[in-house]
């Protein structure tokens, strides 16, 4: 089944790479309305990183960020910098970017956060707050920190099983609006767009290039939290 014009919540979503097999084959086939020409001005590292984008760009979609909103980022990992950059564009007057990690924190920053954090005690309120971590406690911190009529997005790819406690009586009193963005839904073409321009610094999260025998440590890297984006380079 599936909602019209709402292809990405499709209960048979054919997601190559992810519910059909594709990404790691040598080559790979996939309908023409889903490939696109990498412009010129990106190369292949770089271009590795629309995809993500487009995800983030969904997000934005559904988050909705006015000029001059406060904003709280949760999670300082590859979708998070993508989610802070978007916001930052959208024109947020602040954006606190929060990672348990604190060796994530100082990109962040140099990304343009107002504040960095290893926790959201201390940075006060904000209109919207993003979870890119999928972590029940983050989501529930980030709640914690909206103003009065704020917004909340999961972002985060949380557990199947995982449960949240937030306040019916806060969402009902506060008017809080609680938001769910689910991968990509008309937003590959702008990502790509906004990547050729150089309007998002890719560059800066891609820390560590592993070579195709080195798979297991590219993903014992991730695994251990070092870094931001860890690319395995065939040809390298």
């Amino acid at each position: 089944m599936c909602r019209i014009g709402r292809g990405n919540l499709c209960a048979n979503w054919k997601a190559i790479g992810d519910t059909v097999d594709g990404a790691f084959a040598e080559f790979v086939k996939v309908p023409a309305e889903n490939a696109y020409a990498l412009p010129d001005e990106l190369d292949f590292r770089t271009g590795a990183l629309v995809e993500p984008l487009s995800c983030a760009v969904r997000g934005m979609h559904r988050l909705q960020v006015q000029p001059g909103e406060s904003a709280l980022v949760i999670g300082a990992g590859t979708m998070g910098l993508l989610l802070q950059q978007l916001i930052l564009r959208a024109g947020a007057s602040r954006v606190a970017t929060v990672d348990t990690n604190e060796g994530k924190l100082p990109l962040a920053q140099e990304m343009g956060a107002d504040a960095v954090a290893t926790g959201t005690e201390d940075l006060g309120r904000f209109d919207v707050a993003v979870d890119a971590t999928g972590a029940a406690p983050a989501i529930e911190s980030a709640f914690d920190a909206l103003k009065r009529g704020g917004r909340l997005m999961v972002f985060g790819v949380a557990h199947g099983d995982a449960k949240i406690s937030l306040s019916p009586f806060r969402i009902y009193n506060d008017e809080i609006i609680v938001l769910g963005s689910m991968a990509v839904l008309h937003s590959y073409g702008p990502a790509l767009e906004l990547m050729a321009a150089g309007a998002i610094d890719a560059r800066s999260m891609l820390t560590h290039d592993f070579p195709l025998d080195g798979f297991a440590d590219a993903l014992e890297n991730v695994r251990a939290g070092r870094g931001v984006k860890s690319q395995v380079l065939p040809g390298a």
